[in-house]
């Protein structure tokens, strides 16, 4: 959906993210008070909105996480992160509703390649084999 339609161009052949990257414009978008583009990726995407989560509380999904990385990605690569006087606004899009299953999931995450083994492999960790059903919940 970027302009101009070069900055479209990837190797990546499917994305996870939901809600980014399809490939039509949708008719809430008005291109022409788009100063810049920047492209996100879902490991990136999926790692900010974990941490948003984990550090924040914010209960988001990962298309917020495509936001904020985004959002840090421009500043960084227009040199724009070293001026501590800079305030910026990042709208994040989704609830963390429909992703419980998914990036929220360390076995998911593991699945489709975005987190290595190790990190569901920890034996000592009090959750390691159990599911829900063997939390005693009231």
């Amino acid at each position: 959906m970027a302009q101009p339609e070069h900055l479209n161009k990837t190797d990546v052949k499917g994305f996870t993210v939901e809600g980014i990257g399809k490939d039509f414009v949708p008719d809430s978008i008005s291109r022409e008070y788009i100063d810049d583009w920047v492209k996100v990726y879902d490991k990136e995407s999926y790692a900010v909105a974990r941490d948003l989560i984990k550090q924040e509380g914010l209960l988001c999904g990962g298309s917020c996480g495509s936001a904020v990385y985004g959002a840090f990605k421009y500043l960084k690569d227009n040199n724009l992160h070293k001026n501590k006087d800079l305030r910026i606004v990042v709208i994040l899009p989704d609830s963390i509703r429909n992703y419980l299953t998914k990036f929220c999931c360390d076995d998911w995450m593991v699945q489709k390649g975005f987190n290595p083994t190790t990190s569901i492999e920890n034996k000592a960790h009090p959750l390691y084999g159990k599911s829900c059903a063997d939390l005693k919940v009231k």
